[in-house]
């Protein structure tokens, strides 16, 4: 991989990270509110940052799935302009992962509405007193 390549490669996994990281992270004004603890407050806190994680996991798989399919794209030009060096087979596995991640998000979606499953965060179903 060329100096280049690699560059961008840094530079999409730094996006990752910082991406991952503030998803992560709960809000200001809860990390400085230490003077007093309110647990109803803080279950309705988490209840609420909850629902950010599917976001960020289908986030996750639309870039996995972009990068992949970007990916063997490249292979699939390296195989049509020598193809006894290049084999197709890892260029098309690639696309086909890349398709498949891509595709989770909304056939997920589409398994938790015919199923009935909110999908509103994983303490959904918690009721704050």
């Amino acid at each position: 991989m060329n100096s280049k390549g690699a560059h961008s490669v840094n530079l999409l996994r730094l996006a990752a990270l910082l991406l991952i990281v503030s998803f992560s992270l709960p809000p200001i004004s809860i990390a400085w509110a230490a003077d007093s603890i309110d647990f109803e407050k803080m279950a309705g806190t988490m209840k609420t940052e909850t629902n950010r994680i599917p976001d960020l996991i289908s986030i996750f798989c639309y870039v996995a799935g972009v990068i992949a399919m970007a990916s063997g794209a490249s292979k699939l030009k390296d195989h049509a302009e020598s193809p006894s060096n290049n084999r197709l087979a890892p260029a098309l596995g690639r696309l086909i992962a890349g398709g498949c991640l891509a595709a989770l998000p909304p056939t997920t979606k589409w398994v938790m509405t015919s199923v009935g499953i909110s999908g509103k965060g994983m303490l959904s179903g918690i009721n704050v007193l």
